[in-house]
Formats: C-alpha cells, sequence, structure tokens
C-alpha cells in the first residue's frame, strides 16, 4: 500500500511538471503547441513547477527510472526489453548515481534475510547525501533531458544538503519560486540527517525572486505577482512513520499552507512481535517540560541505571540509545566511571546478550524487535526469557515511539498514567 501510494504521489509529480511544460515558451522551442492567447496567464516566474526532495542518490536514480517509465506511459510507448531509458545524458546520470563500475554493493550480494528488507531498500546503492539536478522536457515533450540547468528545468531533484550548498554557491534561489508541487519522500531518512537543511529549503520555496530571469510578466499568473503561489503549491510528505519533527513540520502554517487544507493519513498501531515470555520493565520519567526532558531522562539513568551497569553481577548488558547526541553523552559517562570494559558499536548482531536497556524507545519499531532477539540468536549461548533483563526509559513525549511498539490504545494509557518512576 505503503509503495502503492509513493509510486502515484510520483507519477503525479510527473504529470504536472508534463503539463506545465507544455504551457512554458522559455527555452522550449521544440514542444510543438499552439500559440495561447494574447491576454492568458499561465505561467510563475521561472520554470520549475516541481521540486522532489529525497535523502540519497539511490532514492534519485529510482524516482527518475519511474520518471522516464512515467512519460512513457503518457504517450503509450512500450519500452523496448532490456533496453536503457530512453533519456538525454542518461549513461552520465548513472555513473554518478550508481554504483561505481566494478564496485559491488554488499547489501544486495547476500543471502536474503541477512539485513532487514527495509535496510536493503534505504542502503542499496549509492547513498551519498549532497546532489542536485535539473531536469527538462525534450524531444517534443516525448523525453527528459537530465542535468539542465536548474531555471531551464521543470523538475528540480535534489536532496536538502547538496540544494543548499548549490544556493550558498551559486546565488539566489529564483527556480525555486514558482513551485506547484513539491514531493518530501523518505522523511524517516531526513530526520537522520540534518533536519535544519530541510527546514531552510522549505522556506526558500515560493519566494518572490530577486531577478527577472527572462521572465514575460504579460504570462505570470496574478497570484503570483502577489506573492501569494506557496497558498496554491501542493505539498506531499511520505514517512515509514512519524516523529515529532514531521508532525512539526506537517503543522507549520508558515511553511506549509494551502488553500485546499491539508489531509494527514493515520492508523492504528497494535502491539510489535517480541520474544515470547519476555518481560520489559518500562520505567516513566515524569517531566512537564519538553525542554527539560534530555536531562530529566539522563539523571535517572546515571542515578538510576547507571550504577547497576556497571556492577560486577551485570555483565554482557546492551545500552540502546536511540539519539546520537544523547549516545555521546551517555557514552562519555559510562567510559568516564566504568572500571569493565564499554565499547560503542552500530550495525551488529550481539549475540548472548543478557541485560538490554533501552536509553529511550526507538522510532523505527523493527529495531525493538530485533535487539530483543540477539539474547536469543546463538542455540548454544542462548538465554532463557526469564534470565534477561529489559529496562526501557520513556516520558509522554514518547508516545509516537511507543505506540509503534506497544499499540496505540496501550501508549495513550502508559503516557497518560501518574505512576511514578520504578
Amino acid at each position: 500500500m505503503a509503495n502503492n501510494a509513493r509510486l502515484l504521489a510520483h507519477s503525479k509529480a510527473a504529470a504536472a511538471a508534463i503539463e506545465a511544460a507544455k504551457s512554458s515558451t522559455a527555452g522550449s522551442p521544440k514542444v510543438s503547441i499552439p500559440d495561447p492567447p494574447s491576454d492568458v496567464r499561465d505561467q510563475g516566474f521561472t520554470r520549475p513547477t516541481v521540486l522532489i526532495l529525497l535523502p540519497f542518490r539511490n532514492s534519485a536514480l529510482s524516482f527518475v527510472n519511474t520518471l522516464i517509465s512515467a512519460l512513457e506511459a503518457y504517450h503509450n510507448v512500450k519500452p523496448e526489453t532490456n533496453a536503457p531509458p530512453k533519456a538525454e545524458n542518461y549513461s552520465r546520470f548513472l555513473s554518478e548515481y550508481g554504483l561505481p563500475p566494478g564496485a559491488e554493493d554488499k547489501l544486495l550480494n547476500v543471502e536474503p534475510g541477512t539485513y532487514p528488507s527495509d535496510h536493503v531498500r534505504n542502503f542499496a546503492g549509492n547513498t551519498d547525501d549532497a546532489f542536485r539536478l535539473g531536469i527538462r522536457l525534450a524531444n517534443k515533450g516525448k523525453g527528459w533531458r537530465l542535468f539542465s540547468g536548474f531555471l531551464n528545468s521543470d523538475i528540480i531533484v535534489a536532496s536538502p544538503l547538496g540544494l543548499r550548498m548549490g544556493i550558498e554557491r551559486e546565488g539566489p534561489p529564483d527556480f525555486l519560486s514558482s513551485l506547484e508541487v513539491m514531493l518530501i519522500d523518505q522523511l524517516d531518512c531526513l530526520t537522520m540527517q540534518n533536519w535544519a537543511h530541510l527546514t531552510h529549503m522549505v522556506e526558500l520555496c515560493n519566494v518572490l525572486p530577486k531577478e527577472a530571469n527572462g521572465a514575460d510578466f504579460a504570462r505570470i499568473r496574478e497570484y503570483c505577482l502577489d506573492g501569494y503561489s506557496r497558498y496554491l503549491r501542493q505539498t506531499i510528505l511520505f514517512s515509514a512513520y512519524e516523529t515529532p519533527q514531521i508532525r512539526a513540520l506537517f503543522n507549520n502554517t508558515k511553511l506549509l499552507k494551502n488553500v485546499a487544507g491539508r489531509v494527514r493519513q493515520t492508523r492504528p498501531y497494535g502491539p510489535t512481535p517480541i520474544p515470547e515470555g519476555l518481560v520489559i520493565n518500562w520505567a516513566k520519567l515524569n517531566c512537564d517540560d519538553p525542554a527539560k526532558e534530555p536531562d530529566v531522562r539522563f539523571e535517572y539513568f546515571k542515578e538510576k541505571i547507571v550504577p547497576t551497569i556497571l556492577s560486577s553481577a551485570q555483565a554482557q548488558t546492551l545500552v540502546f540509545v536511540p539519539s546520537y547526541f544523547d549516545y555521546l553523552r551517555v557514552y562519555n559517562h559510562l567510559v568516564s566511571h566504568a572500571s569493565t570494559s564499554v565499547t560503542g558499536i552500530s550495525e551488529y548482531k550481539l549475540r548472548a546478550v543478557k541485560h538490554v536497556t533501552f536509553y529511550g524507545p526507538p522510532d523505527h519499531a523493527q529495531f525493538f524487535t530485533e535487539i530483543l532477539s540477539f539474547p536469543f540468536l546463538d542455540d548454544e549461548t542462548a538465554q532463557a526469557p526469564v534470565d534477561v533483563k529489559v529496562t526501557c526509559l520513556y516520558s509522554k513525549f514518547d508516545y509516537m515511539r511507543l505506540e509503534r511498539l506497544e499499540g496505540t490504545k496501550e501508549a495513550a494509557v502508559m503516557c497518560a498514567s501518574t505512576t511514578t518512576q520504578p
């Protein structure tokens, strides 16, 4: 369902760019369309009408391939079997957005199930997060030209970082002044990058340009001239799950405000599967101020959890920290106070773990299931469920994470509970 919705949105973005390109005469002499009436207003300040923000180059590769297929379907063209996609500069695009020649992707060259399916989808291929690409309708509207100049493009595909770097180096973001569709995909991955880059780029969209850029003001829509184009831009957000940053972006009426309103698709969650017989000790942090919550969490961890972790009776302990900023704080404290070995790792499966402490609930529910399976991975050293101690710290500000772990109804009860910390 999610993949179908994403494909539909990508196709919609392509269709919007195709229709907008037909009405644009600037820089598009090859598109055969009748001359419009002299009094028609059908353009913006600049040509680009669609902005696609993605986290990685492999995401851009997938989108461009979808874009090419969508245009072929639009013209009822049947693609040739095993033939490369038809787009100008596609070979250059493949070399810059795919893997280097001779390189092997370890995520694709292992047995299925070695890595989680979502990990393979997100990280297989080129995962560089600094890129920007202009795409323009060409060949009389029957093909795409990749690597076109931004002011002469119909679609801009970029990462927030790559787009910001380009604007800071090359000049004002006038090419973002007339967007009609903005699609931000894989927001769950973008939250793990610098979120400030994303919000800054959204702020720059549909702002009045600083230069004329050859615009025909007689054909510019009046609402663009009045500075209201952002209120008619459609913004589409896709994420595998919701976080407070994503909800804040959705609710930000200064950044995302459309005269037609807004729609947010939600669904109730059930509990995430965990090994049978495992008991989780939930430790609620009593805090009403989100600004103070990180300090309250750290103090509780330092006073209640650390002494137990550092005791000789609790070896083979795993501490999971969802935030890198919290990780640095926790790791430095443990290293400075521990008389035993403390190691910071990621992307490993730890067998024979006996004690698991979650500094906070993970954003991704699958992480919860995977980590809680570590004590039972090796048949020779597998622990009995009753011998595994699991503790998870949480506050009412962790509701979105909790509902993916314990279910929507149970999460609401846990966050509303006035039970003090154990």
